[in-house]
């Protein structure tokens, strides 16, 4: 019970701080930055958040998820995975940018816009790379470890890049310098962690059972689907760009700061506190009453999730304009309106996510493709469909429907995955039901 206390504290503690300091990174970008140049930065964080949705967040999850079956059954085949996925995105990484600088060439852009991509695309890497050793401590449940590294990331960004456009380089291009160069200090740190908390401590057991199969199997589907979970997160800023303008995007990306990305926080927060413990419970995917238990409590929490996001809806009517307002510059506030649909839209689709976990749990992640392809055509159909007709009003109505219809097919999932059918591919098994 100490040490689950423990745990709760300080991965509260890693969200609940860096989710102050996207507050106050907020407050100081938007200070220094117009909404045009802000926008600008908005479209080239979701060109970096490619890799980490579509590569990034697979391999974390799956490097968590197969933390406690390494240490049981030997670590050769864990640590070879690791690396050949690592390699791999680095192969893949060094080729694209490659691509895109001749690109960028012939098409004729500016040095400092050709710099700016460049250095969106450079994040992005150094991000799925560093935050690797984070998925290695939340694996150990090395919490303390995994929120300090949260906090600074989430801190240094802001503060870097804050920095960096007030005594050298303004606009985007500044602000996604010192991004960058936060990560890069974040990974370093990250690999003197992970030799000092973990390598060092690793047991040393004959490979009994080489499960590198089971590994790529696991992390395929979410790096495919992956892809559409990027899409689905980012097609709002490109709507919005489309139909729209940039002044736009950067008055809903301030606004998505401190709205819908608190929520996704405190989703992230439950997701890596339950995740190992829920991945612990379920072990190997065999035990079928093992599942159907961890799938129900997965809905007990969700329950709650929603319970809270009502509660949080209720305060962003109540004084959501005084948040605003000290959060974002009065440049902004042109958007202040949206700020409770935005918190009601981030909540939503965080249920839905803590939903998901169910399907998480078992080994078999293949059935989540074609849930994300759904849901993809619907995100970007709401999406587009609002910002064509209504502009940024209807970016705001688009994502509220778009997250209701994700929450009911992410129960869909939920229900077939435990409490009703409750039938996953073990690792032993051919077919699923």
């Amino acid at each position: 019970m100490k040490r689950l206390t423990t745990e709760i504290f300080w991965v509260g503690f890693g969200v609940g701080f860096s989710t102050i300091g996207t507050f106050v990174g907020v407050r100081l970008l938007t200070s220094v930055m117009a909404p045009a140049e802000y926008g600008r930065l908005a479209l080239g964080i979701s060109v970096a958040m490619g890799f980490v949705y579509s590569i990034g967040v697979a391999l974390w999850g799956t490097i968590t998820r197969f933390f406690s079956i390494a240490m049981g059954d030997g670590s050769a085949w864990y640590w070879q995975s690791i690396r050949q996925s690592l390699s791999f995105f680095f192969a893949g990484f060094s080729l694209l940018g490659i691509i895109v600088g001749l690109a960028l060439k012939l098409v004729g852009f500016s040095s400092n816009e050709a710099w700016f991509w460049f250095l969106a695309l450079l994040f992005g890497g150094i991000q799925v790379i560093g935050e690797t050793g984070s998925a290695l401590q939340n694996g150990a449940r090395n919490r303390k470890i995994f929120s300090l590294h949260q906090n600074l990331i989430g801190w240094g960004r802001f503060l870097v890049a804050y920095l960096i456009i007030q005594y050298w380089f303004s606009g985007a291009t500044g602000a996604i310098l010192g991004f960058v160069i936060a990560a890069v200090m974040v990974m370093l740190s990250q690999r003197y962690w992970v030799k000092k908390k973990i390598l060092v401590n690793w047991p040393k057991i004959e490979n009994r059972k080489d499960r590198t199969i089971d590994f790529f199997n696991y992390l395929k589907p979410l790096a495919y689907s992956g892809v559409f979970i990027w899409i689905q997160l980012f097609a709002d800023r490109w709507a919005l760009k489309s139909f729209a303008s940039l002044d736009d995007v950067g008055v809903y990306f301030a606004l998505y700061q401190i709205s819908f990305a608190p929520a996704l926080y405190c989703s992230s927060f439950l997701l890596h506190l339950l995740g190992p413990i829920f991945y612990d419970r379920a072990g190997d995917g065999s035990d079928q009453e093992r599942l159907e238990k961890t799938t129900a409590l997965n809905e007990k929490v969700a329950v709650l999730i929603l319970l809270l996001i009502v509660f949080g809806v209720g305060i962003a009517l109540w004084i959501g304009y005084s948040i605003c307002s000290l959060l974002i510059d009065s440049n902004y506030r042109i958007g202040f309106w949206a700020f409770p649909w935005l918190v009601a839209t981030g909540g939503i689709y965080s249920v839905g996510q803590q939903l998901l976990m169910s399907v998480y749990s078992g080994i078999d992640t293949g059935i989540i493709i074609p849930f994300r392809v759904v849901t993809t055509i619907l995100a970007v159909g709401c999406y587009m469909l609002g910002g064509m007709f209504y502009g940024f009003s209807g970016i705001i109505g688009g994502g509220f429907i778009f997250s209701v219809l994700y929450l009911c097919l992410s129960f869909l999932m939920h229900r077939k995955m435990g409490l009703y059918r409750g039938r996953v591919k073990s690792l032993n098994s051919n077919y699923i039901e």
